[in-house]
């Protein structure tokens, strides 16, 4: 079952405050908005986004931004829920175990986890900034933690698919902790990559491509060499 269809999958907590538009020019208006802001907010973060900032982005009065977000932080929660809709959207497509391509173990590992990094870096940016400033929108918290705890679920299931049964074997964690491990070994570096590559204290050499597939090695070889 995809990840916000499950009986309890929470709402997006800005559907309580967001007048939903009522017409097709309205919701075009909305999601110009949507955009706009979340543009602004992957290029520059925080400081950068002002709502006289999505204003002129989005070609949309500042007044009709306050009467449908209320305030800024308004409007980062909006931003905030839609990505991680989109996010759950795009797991849910990745991580298919109907359509998984059937691969011998290794070669199977080393996809999951490039998709997993495939993903970080389409919305990875925007996902770090929502992330640096989600203190800002506070009761979204609880709905940014299921969809992050049921797509951890969704990367462990498939990793679970390509991992042989006797792989726990002889080792002090069986197959389900050290998928979990993994995910959290390429979570954690994609998430951090994706957050803080443009800023020049921390910028990389390597790319995205060089990145995965680094990634994608180092799981593969965890979860399938010899037990330590």
């Amino acid at each position: 079952m995809r990840i916000l269809d499950r009986a309890d999958a929470p709402s997006a907590p800005s559907e309580r405050y967001v007048r939903p538009p009522q017409q097709e020019r309205s919701r075009q208006s909305m999601e110009r908005i949507l955009d706009a802001g979340a543009g602004l907010l992957a290029d520059g973060g925080w400081s950068t986004f002002t709502v006289e900032g999505v204003s002129r982005q989005a070609g949309v009065a500042t007044a009709s931004i306050y009467q449908r977000f209320g305030s800024k932080e308004g409007l980062f929660g909006a931003i905030h829920d839609r990505h991680l809709i989109d996010f759950a959207h795009a797991v849910d497509d990745a991580f298919d175990l109907a359509v998984l391509p059937s691969a011998p173990p290794a070669d199977g590992v080393r996809e999951v986890i490039t998709r997993l990094g495939e993903l970080f870096e389409t919305h990875g940016e925007l996902g770090g900034v929502c992330m640096l400033n989600s203190h800002r929108v506070p009761e979204h918290g609880a709905y940014g933690a299921y969809v992050m705890a049921a797509v951890k679920d969704a990367v462990v299931a498939a990793l679970l698919h390509y991992l042989p049964e006797d792989a726990g074997v002889r080792r002090s964690l069986g197959r389900e902790d050290r998928a979990a491990i993994c995910y959290r070994m390429a979570h954690s570096t994609y998430a951090d990559y994706a957050t803080f590559h443009r800023a020049p204290e921390q910028r990389r050499e390597v790319g995205w491509d060089t990145l995965r597939r680094e990634v994608a090695a180092a799981c593969s070889a965890y979860l399938l060499s010899a037990p330590l």
